[in-house]
């Protein structure tokens, strides 16, 4: 199963369940329908591709409490494909920062980055001494990837 998969899976919205309609009508989109005009095809392969993209993100933006409601829900490898994804696909990237934006922000990262100024005519200050900035400490950022992994799974 994929990210999207599990997060239909576990919705209780009725619209989760369309994804399965969805994708027999993209694959044929005369099913159980007399098609009229020539257009009417197309028309219907279109929606139910829209449907498959967009749902999965709509029912996950559905969620009242994502982290709490499909913690332990997703294996590692699972986010892991889904990351992998996000890097060709918009709409998959997309998904990941929708998960991405529900996960806590770890304050000890941000508290600890001091801002020094060298000077007023330099607003930048030391952009690039990194170690200055951080007042000589080893501060790790975790990568996007690692953050969801560590939310979710």
């Amino acid at each position: 199963m994929t990210v999207e998969d599990i997060i239909l899976a576990n919705s209780i919205e009725s619209k989760a369940k369309l994804i399965i309609p969805a994708r027999k009508a993209f694959e044929s989109p005369d099913t159980g329908v007399t098609i009229v005009k020539p257009a009417a095809y197309r028309v219907i392969k279109d929606c139910a591709e829209t449907t498959i993209t967009f749902l999965p993100i709509e029912i996950f933006l559905k969620y009242n409490e994502p982290v709490k409601q499909l913690k332990g829900k997703f294996t590692r490898e699972q986010i892991t494909d889904l990351y992998n994804r996000s890097k060709n696909n918009r709409n998959t990237e997309l998904l990941f920062k929708c998960m991405l934006n529900t996960c806590p922000v770890n304050q000890t990262t941000i508290t600890n980055i001091g801002i020094q100024s060298s000077s007023m005519t330099d607003p930048y200050g030391d952009y690039d001494d990194a170690e200055k900035m951080a007042g000589s400490k080893n501060i790790s950022l975790d990568s996007e990837l690692d953050v969801v992994i560590k939310t979710y799974c």
